[in-house]
């Protein structure tokens, strides 16, 4: 393993795991602060920046990832013209997406928040977003190409920022359509990241000489 990158994930999972204990333990200690936010929010409500997020929230949705990710994972391989690339990325999101993320929803079994305020359906149960993890994995995938394929510029810090701001908006469009709460979308992320930069830290452990640009 990459040491490093180990170590990054090992701090992105920290915020997972104390929102994950107080859900388990103590729900009390969080529903109220999320319940607050949730209100905030939803009462932010218009027809035009609910048509925004819901927009937003489709990019998360299971088709949307599979896309990018396949679109992903060809650009690797054309840009490496090598297979082990675009396998990491194609692994890395379904392992977490299908795996990993709904094993987490099913041992906790938080429930949404109230249907009254829900804008779009959804089954599954609450913590952690799905959508939330799903965006970091697959966009942070997006992040890790322009690392390592492009020269440090002006060009490539718009393209990260952008990519960063995909997946900030998505988890908020979670909150504001009402099918989940401020922890679960802090949760998924922090989740997201996390096995995000350990698959990393042992793909570059296999393929050491691949550096980002500088």
């Amino acid at each position: 393993m990459n040491k490093k990158y180990l170590n990054y994930s090992l701090l992105a999972l920290i915020p997972f795991l104390i929102i994950i204990a107080i859900v388990i333990f103590n729900m009390n200690a969080i529903q109220h602060l999320d319940n607050l936010i949730t209100l905030e929010i939803v009462s932010w409500r218009t027809p035009l920046l609910s048509s925004f997020f819901n927009a937003v929230t489709i990019l998360a949705n299971p088709m949307s990832v599979v896309s990018t990710v396949v679109i992903l994972a060809v650009i690797a391989y054309l840009l490496t013209k090598r297979i082990d690339l675009p396998l990491w990325i194609l692994i890395t999101n379904v392992i977490g997406s299908l795996t990993l993320n709904p094993l987490v929803k099913n041992i906790v079994q938080r429930s949404r928040p109230n249907e009254a305020i829900r804008m779009v359906q959804e089954s599954s149960y609450s913590f952690p977003s799905g959508h939330a993890f799903s965006s970091m994995v697959a966009f942070g995938c997006v992040i890790v190409l322009l690392i390592l394929f492009l020269k440090p510029s002006v060009f490539r810090h718009i393209l990260i920022v952008f990519a960063f701001l995909i997946i900030l908006f998505i988890g908020f469009s979670r909150i504001f359509l009402g099918v989940h709460y401020f922890s679960d979308v802090l949760a998924g992320f922090s989740f997201g990241l996390f096995w995000l930069l350990l698959s990393l830290s042992f793909f570059l452990a296999r393929r050491p000489e691949i550096k980002a640009k500088k």
